[in-house]
């Protein structure tokens, strides 16, 4: 669902990762946890806002968490 609210891959758009997917602690058991990194990228600071709000509102209704692991304002 995420991933639907970032269609473009360029820089003249926002743009969305899945840089990473890990979870569990052994091959042939079902993992108790899961953990993915997104790497989100917004063509200014407003997009970033609207969006930000859009994928709070995707994780928390599906009973996730979100942490930011960095956040560096647009340099466009």
């Amino acid at each position: 669902e995420i991933q639907r609210l970032f269609p473009f891959a360029d820089r003249k758009h926002n743009t969305l990762t899945v840089s990473q997917i890990s979870g569990g602690c052994a091959l042939n058991q079902v993992p108790d946890n899961a953990w993915a990194t997104l790497d989100m990228r917004f063509t200014n600071e407003i997009e970033y806002a609207k969006y930000r709000v859009k994928v709070e509102n995707i994780i928390n209704q599906s009973g996730l968490s979100l942490e930011t692991m960095a956040h560096v304002a647009s340099c466009y």
